[in-house]
């Protein structure tokens, strides 16, 4: 529970940062929670897009960049919560730890931020 709070705090930081730094804070290496939740997006990756660029290989699958514009960062911490539990439409539920999501939740957020460099 404590790593998913910190994780969760850590992801509404991020947001928060990045929304004011903007591409200041892109140019820092990214959080060990945004690099493991780029390790557990690859699970997703058969039917979602799950980088910067690039369509999803199933078109009823919506891109991962474009959730952060569906959902706020505690609301889709929740709904992955859910969808991983659950199922969705054509997914199946999806064995994942509250820190995976949560840091696949972290991972999403980060997508919103440019690239370093850029």
């Amino acid at each position: 529970m404590r790593r998913t709070c910190s994780t969760l705090t850590l992801t509404l930081t991020l947001t928060l940062a990045v929304g004011v730094a903007g591409p200041t804070l892109a140019a820092a290496p990214p959080a060990p929670a945004v690099d493991h939740g780029a390790e557990v997006a690859q699970r997703c990756a058969a039917c979602h897009a799950v980088g910067r660029e690039g369509a999803s290989p199933n078109n009823g699958a919506p891109p991962f960049r474009k959730l952060t514009a569906r959902y706020n960062p505690i609301g889709l911490e929740k709904a992955l919560k859910r969808i991983g539990r659950f199922g969705h439409f054509e997914m199946r539920p999806q064995q994942m730890s509250d820190a995976d999501m949560a840091d696949l939740a972290a991972y999403i957020a980060s997508l919103e931020a440019p690239p370093a460099g850029k």
